[in-house]
């Protein structure tokens, strides 16, 4: 029911070539939206495509991996909420930010850097100081344009520490926005707050398993996807890649129920 799409794959250099020219990916320039923005209208549409493969260990494109569609498309990367602004259409249906305090999301990427992608600790550091300026004029920016914001502070006993801000816009212009705020409201410690211009419902301490019991009950949703696909277990404590993922199983399930009859 779900499939990834990478958006590293559609950087327009390798490593060695950035280097060179001194661009940074997250430059707009330096990715193809144009083939991007394609593939996910080909998605969109029913079809396969085949998207190109970005390497990060040996910092060079790979073989493409051949995508077929599925009912729900996750795309991920550095400019994935500005995709339906570059592309002048509607590909994406819901933009999903993880706003990470910046002493993590330093000391995440240094170790990832080392440990995944064959730097060594000075060229990790040097390369988030380098980036420092896209980073803060394009990545940042993105926060304030997305339907979901998730924030994450460093794990308190083993488990994430989050809130997370749903954009009221999003919910009163959605179909099901607002059976989603409601039953959320159920859930979690919820307040209207606003951030940025921009007003949300700001959620913290969501009871995810009673959550997901509701969502599975047959005998009030019938649910378009199957949130098992999208998640293994039933336990939020970890990553918080893992807590991503619960998150939009959650929402995606709510948005798209179906009432029996």
């Amino acid at each position: 029911m779900v499939v990834r799409l990478d958006m590293d794959g559609y950087h327009l250099h390798t490593r060695d070539e950035r280097c060179k020219l001194k661009m940074w990916p997250d430059q707009l320039e330096a990715n193809d939206f144009a083939r991007l923005s394609e593939d996910i209208r080909h998605l969109r549409t029913g079809n396969s495509v085949s998207a190109p493969v970005y390497d990060h260990k040996s910092g060079r494109f790979i073989s493409s991996r051949e995508i077929t569609c599925r009912p729900v498309v996750l795309v991920e990367g550095l400019h994935a909420a500005l995709i339906n602004s570059l592309s002048n259409s509607k590909l994406i249906d819901i933009s999903c930010y993880l706003d990470t305090a910046e002493d993590l999301r330093r000391s995440r990427k240094v170790h990832r850097d080392v440990a995944d992608r064959s730097y060594s600790f000075l060229e990790a550091v040097k390369q988030i100081k380098d980036r420092e300026y896209f980073v803060k004029s394009i990545i940042f920016k993105q926060r304030h344009l997305s339907d979901i914001v998730i924030q994450t502070l460093r794990a308190t006993k083993g488990s994430p520490n989050y809130k997370m801000l749903i954009s009221s816009r999003f919910m009163n212009n959605t179909q099901n926005g607002h059976f989603l705020k409601s039953i959320i409201q159920q859930y979690g410690q919820t307040s209207e707050v606003k951030q940025g211009g921009n007003a949300y419902l700001e959620i913290a301490n969501m009871d995810f398993i009673s959550l997901l019991r509701f969502i599975e009950d047959q005998h009030f949703l019938r649910l378009r996807v199957d949130i098992k696909e999208i998640f293994s277990g039933k336990s939020i404590h970890g990553s918080y890649s893992n807590l991503v993922k619960h998150i939009l199983a959650v929402i995606i399930s709510l948005l798209t129920y179906q009432t029996e009859g």
